[in-house]
């Protein structure tokens, strides 16, 4: 999904294209892609995929308390029981996620809804007015991942966008959290971004389907897809096509 709301946006497409062009070699022969750069030096890139997990990421994260009663805001889980939380209702909290005084539907895709611009207090993904969200400060990322987005995301100074993911713990929950995060999600984002480098880089996509409508027929059970076949053209960079 991440890749297809990419290619479904030509002036995204030339966006993503241009923050690629210097980490990765295409040729007849050869395609390589610098994978470090990708997770920790496009800011751009990352938004696209922390919007992508928000927006069609559709889980449910059981927690258990084997020791005692636990209150939290008003609900309380006993001892012994089980509770699920689904990540649909924290990643469509309207009340949280910045939409731009409601430019950007938190149902919409923005692929720019996860970079924060210095100086710019409605930019990032939070809402401006809420008030216990602690703006990240430039140029450095903080992480709800203990690894993988830590580091540069953006030129500190600058006054160039960056990306981070700090503040949103409880809010950003596509893998889940805390001891029982899901183990995959590093190698999960590698290839997603290795993936969306490849196909982007070495092919050009005109996709042919106008609209997206996604299946809602396995709601919580992970990841949503297109209900119906996307069509598509593809061919090489500088190729005939092909398909």
């Amino acid at each position: 999904m991440t890749t297809l709301h990419i290619l479904r946006n030509p002036s995204l497409t030339t966006r993503i294209l241009h923050t690629l062009h210097s980490d990765t070699t295409v040729d007849p022969t050869t395609l390589s892609v610098n994978l470090p750069a990708l997770l920790n030096h496009k800011p751009l890139l990352s938004s696209v995929y922390a919007e992508t997990l928000r927006l069609h990421l559709q889980a449910y994260v059981t927690r258990a308390s084997p020791h005692r009663d636990v209150h939290l805001a008003g609900w309380t889980l006993p001892k012994g029981k089980v509770c699920m939380v689904n990540t649909h209702a924290s990643h469509m909290d309207e009340t949280f996620w910045n939409t731009r005084g409601g430019q950007h539907p938190v149902k919409e895709f923005w692929a720019e809804r996860f970079l924060i611009w210095p100086g710019d207090a409605g930019s990032g993904p939070v809402r401006e007015d809420m008030v216990d969200y602690k703006r990240p400060t430039t140029g450095v990322v903080d992480t709800v991942e203990s690894e993988g987005w830590a580091g540069k995301m953006g030129r500190e100074g600058k006054g160039e966008p960056f990306f981070s993911v700090q503040g949103l713990e409880g809010a950003w929950i596509p893998y889940g959290g805390g001891y029982a995060a899901c183990p995959g999600r590093q190698f999960a984002k590698r290839v997603v971004l290795y993936t969306t480098a490849l196909l982007v880089g070495a092919f050009e996509v005109e996709v042919l389907t106008p609209g997206l409508v996604m299946d809602d027929e396995c709601f919580g059970l992970g990841t949503q897809k297109p209900k119906h076949e996307v069509k598509f053209r593809i061919r090489r960079r500088g190729a005939v096509p092909v398909l």
